[in-house]
């Protein structure tokens, strides 16, 4: 068929090898100039800290909650028995809420943003428990 719209047009190889060669060509261009079928996948980062109370001691079993402020989904991670938590593989195109809460008490909200070029970030939590 590409050989019959060659010929069509006055294009006329003079052997197989170089409308073999041809096609080489236009294939090579075209995949070159459409830059959308090789698609990127967006850098990841990851995102670490510890939460503690006032005093400074860690707090097992805290919960870190990663809020995604674009589709509004929520992910909570419990704080292991060293008080530090990561959470990795977050797009860098996404801007993101962080809180800590252990039992009722809540830390302030921390941002990751997507102007924040850290492939990790570090973002430590305080939670007063003392009224508690």
């Amino acid at each position: 068929m590409i050989c019959r719209a060659m010929e069509r047009l006055g294009v006329r190889p003079a052997n197989s090898r170089q409308l073999s060669r041809r096609h080489s060509v236009f294939a090579v261009a075209g995949i070159l100039s459409c830059p959308f079928l090789v698609r990127s996948q967006p850098r990841k980062r990851s995102v670490r800290g510890k939460v503690t109370d006032r005093s400074g001691l860690l707090l097992k079993g805290a919960a870190v909650r990663l809020k995604d402020t674009g589709s509004l989904r929520i992910r909570s991670y419990i704080v292991q028995g060293d008080g530090l938590y990561h959470i990795a593989n977050l797009r860098t195109d996404v801007d993101y809420e962080l809180k800590a809460t252990f039992l009722d008490a809540t830390s302030d909200s921390k941002r990751l943003d997507r102007f924040d070029s850290r492939e990790e970030a570090v973002i430590d939590f305080v939670v007063d428990i003392s009224n508690r």
